[in-house]
């Protein structure tokens, strides 16, 4: 039989999971190669077909068990923690920013900018945060799919009218979908105060409350001057000078007191202080987690720019293509599945590396003896 076929059929099963080569490698080689005509050279479509599913299968299995691990699943408590926290400070910094400026300036409207739907994701997230702190994983994950759910609810209505307000809504949608799928699939795990401890959970709570704080620092630091028509503003210190009647930059989030910097950079360093002091196979996943979403902000950003700057043009907005709508759907999985397969390489990697330790350490017993 031709060498040929051999190293090709080999370079074919190579995409079976390790262990499963391992074990049953050399008797599927052997399958092949006796099922091969005679003067064959390559394999055969309908093997290479039937290869490739069946190794698409076993790794979807061996991942689907992988993420079964009680890593995964201690990991995924502390997501539900964080996640609906970030959230709720993303949420709710704008709007209580929106009210100091309606109250600095006298313009106090009956709903300071907070929307009915935004209410009911507030209290869903709240109680999301609040299972997963107590390790109700049932709760968090039902909790998880309805924010999910509304998400996605909000961002189907948005598309009609406004397609480029919904590209900027996915990266949300994408880590609400990844945390409540987490709690779903892996297995029984602690809780979120469990497994981040106390003290860090302290620290990514004032992290996370000190971002959603700092909006509402322009409004409070700003000296405001009112004129015919409008009002004045200026930032404190320096900041620049903005005139608008309705103060709409301002209770968008645009225009940052300089003052706003340090306090970022202090819930930066108690994030990241926590994150680092976070056990390391938990931190690994979190990191691992959440970069499906994070991945989603320079994608669109770049891949989707032409299309954001043209649809704006027309009325009715031009809707996105297949292939745009492929590469949404598929690119979070993709990220998700590589870092998934980076984390069990590498955990196996210093698994080994501590199995050579404890070897030496023990022959040096051993010598020493």
């Amino acid at each position: 039989m031709s060498e040929k076929l051999e190293r090709r059929y080999r370079r074919l099963l190579a995409w079976y999971p390790e262990n499963h080569r391992e074990e049953y490698g050399d008797e599927m080689l052997a399958v092949l190669l006796t099922g091969a005509a005679e003067g064959q050279t390559r394999p055969r479509f309908g093997e290479t077909v039937d290869v490739l599913r069946a190794a698409l299968s076993a790794r979807v299995a061996t991942g689907s068990a992988a993420l079964k691990d009680r890593r995964w699943a201690d990991a995924s408590g502390a997501l539900s923690v964080l996640v609906p926290l970030a959230l709720l400070a993303a949420y709710l910094g704008p709007m209580l920013a929106r009210a100091v400026w309606q109250v600095r300036t006298e313009m106090v409207t009956v709903a300071f900018g907070f929307r009915p739907h935004v209410w009911v994701v507030t209290l869903v997230l709240l109680t999301m945060a609040v299972a997963a702190l107590l390790g109700r994983r049932v709760i968090a994950a039902l909790a998880a799919w309805a924010v999910t759910g509304l998400l996605a609810t909000q961002a189907a209505i948005t598309y009609v009218s406004y397609p480029v307000d919904m590209l900027q809504m996915v990266p949300v949608v994408v880590l609400v979908a990844v945390t409540a799928a987490a709690l779903t699939v892996s297995g029984v795990g602690r809780g979120g105060l469990a497994t981040l401890g106390h003290r860090q959970t302290i620290w990514y709570v004032l992290a996370l409350l000190l971002v959603g704080l700092t909006p509402a620092i322009t409004p409070l630091t700003a000296r405001i001057e009112q004129f015919p028509g409008g009002y004045s503003a200026m930032l404190w210190p320096g900041g620049l000078y903005f005139m608008d009647p309705v103060l709409s930059r301002y209770t968008n989030g645009d225009g940052l007191s300089f003052i706003a910097v340090p306090v970022l950079l202090v819930a930066a360093i108690l994030g990241l202080t926590a994150l680092a002091r976070t056990a390391g196979p938990v931190r690994r996943r979190l990191v691992v987690a959440v970069a499906p979403a994070v991945s989603m902000v320079p994608l669109i950003d770049t891949g989707f720019a032409g299309y954001m700057v043209s649809t704006v043009r027309f009325d009715p907005p031009v809707p996105l293509v297949t292939g745009q709508w492929v590469v949404l759907a598929v690119a979070p999985l993709l990220v998700f599945a590589i870092g998934a397969a980076w984390v069990q390489r590498h955990e196996s990697t210093l698994q080994l590396v501590e199995l050579g330790r404890a070897a030496r350490r023990a022959a040096r017993k051993t010598t020493d003896g």
